[in-house]
């Protein structure tokens, strides 16, 4: 019974002694929420993104309150920006010139400038003076787009050329000294071609991988059996190799009795009278600098019986699919001008 009151008395002591200990000292520490401190003045939107980025907690609803008419200020800033930025004043000088920067007079310009008006885009016309020079002003926008015509000739740039005047992109500045160039090629006398498309439309052309030859009769636009045609295509390419972006592949192109030159013309309207080369090959293996995955040229050729043609070839290696546009001069003419 003694001992039974011994440990009743002890476990009211201990009781006694906890309620009474001070919960706030050393080994028995409340966790305490830190305070946000209230920012004295209002904080810009790269502030805050900045103090978040470092812990800093979201602003109460009280806060934002408080937040809101400097951030409204700022967007209405920014649209207002963007806005001028349809408003740029334009002026532009231009000059037209010939193939032999002889000045063109009379050229037709047509010139559009997106801007703030209710479709979007306004379109005005000039033409060159005597000197071949234009220009204009008293307008606004941001993107200007020219295009040139005159009866009589071929323009460089068929689809215009633009000309950004404010935003991310601006990359012209308007200079009455330094005018833009314009080219123009003087139409001659077109001839009558044969014109042909290899394969014909919504057909797919493809040489096999090993070599095997297809050989074209360029005047017929066809496939032709044994050595009935002109032009001979042959494609090697190595199927070992897996990766399908860079493998081992050869291309000839052969005119067995005339020959082939390449190409960078704009207009290529005469073949030149010499210069011709059986063979245009191309070698790519792995390891070649400027390996290339596609041929996109225009060559000149002479056929074996002495006539002039042109054609744009365009291949793709790799799986051998290819097409062919050529004309053909059949008079013998080195006049290769369509009509």
């Amino acid at each position: 019974m003694k001992t039974r009151l011994v440990i009743f008395t002890l476990i009211l002591i201990a009781i006694f002694i906890w309620i009474v200990r001070p919960h706030n000292q050393t080994g028995d520490k409340l966790e305490r929420k830190p305070q946000l401190v209230q920012p004295a003045t209002l904080l810009s939107t790269n502030q805050v993104v900045s103090l978040q980025n470092s812990g800093y907690q979201n602003p109460t609803t009280e806060e934002f309150q408080k937040m809101k008419p400097d951030i409204e200020k700022r967007r209405k800033a920014m649209a207002e920006n963007a806005d001028n930025e349809w408003r740029t004043p334009i002026e532009f000088y231009g000059r037209v010139v010939d193939e032999s920067n002889n000045m063109v007079a009379g050229a037709m310009v047509d010139y559009s400038c997106n801007d703030d008006s209710s479709t979007g885009t306004s379109y005005y016309h000039t033409t060159s003076d005597s000197n071949g020079s234009f220009s204009f002003a008293g307008i606004h926008g941001k993107l200007l787009e020219v295009h040139l015509s005159k009866k009589g000739y071929y323009s460089y740039d068929p689809h215009g050329q633009f000309f950004n005047y404010s935003g991310e992109n601006h990359n012209f500045i308007p200079d009455a000294g330094n005018p833009v160039i314009f080219r123009m090629r003087r139409m001659g006398e077109a001839a009558e071609l044969i014109k042909n498309d290899f394969p014909s439309f919504a057909h797919i052309a493809q040489l096999k991988h090993d070599g095997t030859p297809l050989i074209l009769n360029l005047y017929t636009g066809q496939q032709a059996l044994g050595n009935s045609g002109q032009l001979k295509l042959e494609y090697w390419r190595d199927l070992k190799e897996k990766n399908p972006r860079l493998f081992n592949w050869q291309l000839h192109i052969t005119m067995a009795g005339g020959g082939l030159i390449g190409t960078g013309d704009e207009f290529p309207f005469s073949a030149p009278d010499n210069g011709y080369q059986p063979i245009q090959g191309f070698d790519m293996q792995t390891n070649t600098p400027d390996w290339q995955n596609g041929v996109n040229t225009n060559y000149y050729f002479q056929l074996p019986d002495g006539k002039y043609g042109r054609m744009f070839f365009e291949f793709i290696p790799w799986n051998g699919v290819f097409t062919i546009h050529s004309l053909i001069n059949p008079s013998g003419s080195r006049n290769l001008e369509p009509k």
